[in-house]
């Protein structure tokens, strides 16, 4: 890695181990959690759909946060580590890039939104992520079963 500051580590998550990027001394965090459901996309999905796989998403990252928002100035490094189950997607050819966009803009918000921020109540999903500077996108192996499709999440800051 370029920037000393940076490790790369093994984490576990239920049945897998995962490569996590993180800062050697963070700020904050690491928060990591494992969401799981259909990952949701920003180019094929009804607008529906989006909108509550971004509310989960955010709904859990802000209560592994805690009461605090995140300062949206530090410097972040993420790790996304998405695991498909083909069916749930209609066996189509999937295009990671086109599920980042939604878990970004969720996680954004769920880091920076206020205490009283209901994810629920959130319609534009325009929380300040330039500062994520570094970002791993891990793709596991195709989930066997449906219920074994999720998303794990890892953030930290300095």
């Amino acid at each position: 890695m370029t920037d000393s500051n940076l490790i790369l580590r093994q984490q576990e998550f239920g049945d897998c181990v995962v490569p996590v990027i993180g800062f050697a001394s963070p700020k904050r965090g690491p928060l990591a959690l494992a969401i799981a459901g259909t990952i949701v996309n920003s180019v094929t999905e009804r607008k529906g759909s989006l909108q509550a796989w971004k509310v989960k998403i955010a709904s859990e990252v802000k209560a592994a946060r805690g009461m605090s928002s995140w300062d949206p100035s530090n410097d972040y490094v993420v790790t996304l580590v998405l695991r498909f189950h083909p069916e749930n997607h209609g066996h189509r050819r999937l295009d990671a890039e086109n599920f980042v966009k939604p878990i970004i803009d969720a996680l954004a918000a769920g880091l920076f939104c206020e205490a009283e921020t209901n994810p629920g109540d959130i319609s534009h999903w325009n929380y300040d992520d330039s500062n994520f500077r570094t970002i791993l996108i891990h793709r596991l192996s195709d989930a066997s079963g449906q219920e074994d499709e999720k998303a794990v999440i890892c953030a930290s800051a300095r």
